[in-house]
């Protein structure tokens, strides 16, 4: 059940969008129950989220949405790669050309209320900036698709969580 339990003023001194958002997340992490789960929109953003301290959380994340594996690709006998795989969890069209989405790691169904619901999972992502290391903290990209709407709920938690739970949210 989602129930409001933090609320700030602006600062008249910062009344920007950023500067309200950060002291929100603040607040948030201070006062986090062990057994409480934040569920946030679109609006914030991962990195917030990581420099505010949250360990749980849910937050929407936009359509277009890219991160990349914790993990470096396998070595092809080239330069050693840096950086992890992009995850861009729904395919895409750029300049007339069409992307698709990589492979989920994993994929799961149920039925709520007569409609049958899928979830596909990236797991082990970090932010698109981040290099692979063990000190990330990685979260994992849900993309949840109800029979209702056109687009899915891309959604992302730094904890492996079911397509149910996370559609619950």
């Amino acid at each position: 059940m989602a129930l409001l339990t933090d609320l700030v003023r602006v600062d008249l001194k910062d009344p920007s969008k950023t500067a309200c958002q950060t002291k929100l997340l603040q607040q948030v992490a201070e006062n986090l129950a062990v057994d409480d789960m934040p569920v946030l929109d679109a609006d914030f953003k991962l990195q917030a989220l990581r420099k505010a301290g949250l360990k749980r959380f849910v937050v929407r994340v936009a359509t277009n949405c890219t991160a990349r594996c914790n993990c470096l690709p396998e070595d092809d006998g080239g330069r050693p790669a840096e950086d992890g795989d992009i995850v861009r969890p729904l395919a895409r069209t750029d300049g007339g050309t069409s992307i698709p989405a990589p492979a989920p790691d994993r994929v799961e169904t149920w039925h709520h209320r007569g409609r049958a619901l899928r979830a596909e999972f990236w797991d082990d992502l970090v932010l698109s900036e981040d290099k692979p290391s063990a000190e990330n903290q990685p979260f994992t990209v849900v993309a949840v698709y109800d029979p209702r709407f056109e687009t899915p709920w891309l959604l992302a938690c730094p904890r492996q969580r079911s397509g149910a739970d996370c559609w619950g949210c």
